[in-house]
């Protein structure tokens, strides 16, 4: 690992729990990394989230990426 890695890494390092990062990094306003974490389990907020129910037919690998915005 490089110079800048190690530091990225170390930045990693020294976040706080996950469930606290909204909090303690973005004051509160990073909602979505919020609701994330209120919903750790496949419950019905990741059911109504998913894609799956409308690949039907489809015959590639498909990637979904998703991001916080």
């Amino acid at each position: 690992m490089d110079a800048r890695g190690s530091r990225l890494y170390d930045c990693f390092l020294g976040l706080p729990p996950l469930a606290q990062v909204n909090e303690k990094l973005f004051g509160g306003k990073a909602t979505y990394w919020q609701e994330i974490v209120d919903h750790p389990a496949y419950d019905e907020f990741w059911k109504k989230r998913s894609v799956w129910k409308f690949m039907t037919g489809v015959k590639c690998a498909v990637l979904n990426v998703g991001w916080m915005v």
